[in-house]
């Protein structure tokens, strides 16, 4: 667990990015869970990465938090997370409001987003009621565009990272693979960059940053204390 002054620094950082947002949008946040299951209306989030870019794919900061599901952590041998990694680890609720702010303005991404947003969106909903979110929050599927920017057999993020020379520390740490992610989306916005006769207008997905910023505009905040705390809170592996 981090100390207080901590927690209420990253906020303050994640605000002062919220004011000094380009024109065009704040950004991007990248995530990565790590799960008891595959089914989101079965099993719980045990792990949570998110990595926060500006609207060129900069990083600015990232964040994680191992989470209690109070029962068994499932699958160990893909994720290596045991039931006594989980001790003492805080609860999605203890972490939804500091969960939120990260997301709050960006774009959420993820390779294969359909998911981590069917397991994360529903749970903060649940911690923090219907309204702590927008209805409909903008994506981008760093799988799903993964042949339009790279020559890949599979679409598979380590396969993906070997073809862009990514380094993935530890694949199935939430942190990790999130990262990578996040070099992935760099690595599609750098070509999009140099190759203006096949994307005249930029992303593909350039509209969604102002969007985000303005479904996000009619969400109340949370109290800041308590997102303070929440970002405080985190025990990572």
């Amino acid at each position: 667990m981090s100390s207080p002054q901590e927690g209420l620094e990253l906020y303050q950082r994640v605000r002062d990015y919220q004011r000094q947002a380009d024109p065009h949008g704040l950004g991007y946040a990248v995530v990565d869970l790590e799960t008891t299951g595959l089914e989101p209306q079965d099993e719980a989030i045990i792990e949570v990465g998110v990595v926060l870019l500006d609207p060129h794919g900069h990083e600015q900061l990232r964040w994680d938090s191992l989470v209690n599901p109070h029962r068994h952590p499932g699958p160990t041998r893909i994720h290596g997370i045991t039931p006594d990694d989980l001790t003492n680890t805080p609860e999605l609720g203890t972490l939804a409001p500091g969960l939120v702010e990260l997301l709050r303005g960006r774009v959420l991404v993820a390779h294969n987003i359909r998911f981590d947003a069917s397991f994360l969106l529903p749970a903060l909903r649940l911690e923090l009621g219907a309204a702590a979110l927008p209805r409909k929050i903008p994506q981008v599927c760093t799988m799903n565009w993964a042949r339009s920017f790279i020559d890949t057999p599979s679409r598979s993020l380590v396969r993906c990272c070997q073809v862009c020379g990514i380094e993935l520390a530890s694949h199935h740490r939430a942190i990790d693979d999130a990262a990578a992610c996040a070099q992935l989306l760099n690595h599609y916005l750098g070509v999009i960059a140099s190759e203006y006769e096949l994307f005249p207008h930029g992303a593909p997905w350039g509209e969604q940053l102002a969007k985000a910023v303005q479904l996000w505009q009619q969400v109340p905040r949370c109290e800041s204390s308590q997102v303070a705390r929440a970002l405080q809170a985190r025990v990572g592996r």
